[in-house]
């Protein structure tokens, strides 16, 4: 029987713009102009022969009839997208593919992901990546992305997993060498070690009362496991957190000072109102659970840990 469907990039057009409520956001997700999605939503009203938007002096927003095709267009591409990812990569519920910062991966998730085997029997395949993943997407389930403060997401789910308390970490040879660490204000004597920006140095000085502080000195390096080998290696003074336990225990580095400052917070992201496979399901009900651990852990760590 033969069909009558409507140009599929207007309805991908649609449906970014109905989802995002802005023509412009569903441009710079889809990568296309801003003309190009009007003109896409334009065409598909002519060829509906309904009003899908009303256009308003900022922004747009759905008619009654575009809400409910909404609806109906949502769940026919969240189909399709399935059954593609399934042909391509196998059955959806034996593997689940995150893209996942990589410090949390290396210091938190790889050791903890036998347990969600055991559990499930699904295979997880980890792509590791610190930038914000552009949903739908073909070659990625969800992402676990870090956010130095909270933002908003639109379009998609946010499942908070914990946050992070950010102490400096340095060698221990730092502590006692030329300029000595006696009180908060002799760090900035020091070469400073970011990961990703300044921001969180500048927030620990502020949090510590310490001002005119150069916080832009010092390299930046956009992975933990890369900040906490150059404290390490006697580098600098680096920003760390309770990932860093071992390097402490061992003492490979020492921790000067028990002033801490908010280090961000670990977000599982996903699509929202997709049709959810059940190894994702699964996956956030059990990494729901142990960042529940992880935060009981962490706050008897950090009480024990800055003890005077």
């Amino acid at each position: 029987m033969s069909r009558w469907l409507p140009n599929l990039n207007a309805l991908r057009a649609f449906e970014a713009a109905a989802r995002l409520e802005s023509f412009k956001a569903a441009s710079d997700e889809l990568g296309v102009t801003h003309v190009a999605i009007s003109r896409h939503v334009r065409r598909l009203e002519e060829q509906v022969g309904k009003l899908l938007f009303e256009r308003l002096s900022r922004g747009v927003k759905l008619t009654y009839e575009g809400r409910s095709y909404l609806l109906l267009v949502e769940t026919a591409l969240d189909e399709i997208a399935e059954a593609t990812k399934q042909l391509r990569f196998g059955s959806s519920d034996q593997r689940l593919v995150l893209s996942v910062d990589p410090g949390f991966a290396a210091r938190w998730l790889v050791s903890r992901l036998e347990a969600f085997r055991a559990l499930s029997d699904v295979d997880v395949e980890l792509i590791p990546s610190i930038d914000l993943v552009s949903f739908p997407n073909d070659s990625v389930d969800a992402s676990i992305h870090f956010s130095l403060g909270q933002q908003s997401w639109p379009g998609l789910r946010h499942d908070y997993l914990f946050g992070l308390r950010a102490y400096p970490a340095c060698h221990p040879s730092l502590v006692s060498g030329c300029n000595p660490l006696r009180e908060p204000k002799d760090v900035r004597h020091h070469r400073l070690i970011h990961e990703q920006s300044t921001d969180w140095w500048e927030l620990w000085f502020r949090v510590a009362g310490i001002e005119n502080v150069d916080c832009s000195r010092g390299p930046i390096y956009h992975d933990a496991n890369a900040v906490i080998e150059a404290a390490v290696l006697g580098h600098g003074i680096a920003l760390c957190d309770f990932m860093t336990l071992g390097e402490l225990e061992s003492g490979r580095l020492v921790k000067p000072f028990s002033i801490t400052c908010d280090g961000g917070a670990y977000f599982l992201l996903s699509p929202k109102g997709t049709v959810e496979h059940p190894s994702l399901s699964l996956f956030r009900q059990w990494l729901l659970t142990e960042s529940e651990k992880q935060t009981e852990l962490a706050a008897r760590w950090v009480d024990k840990a800055f003890a005077e």
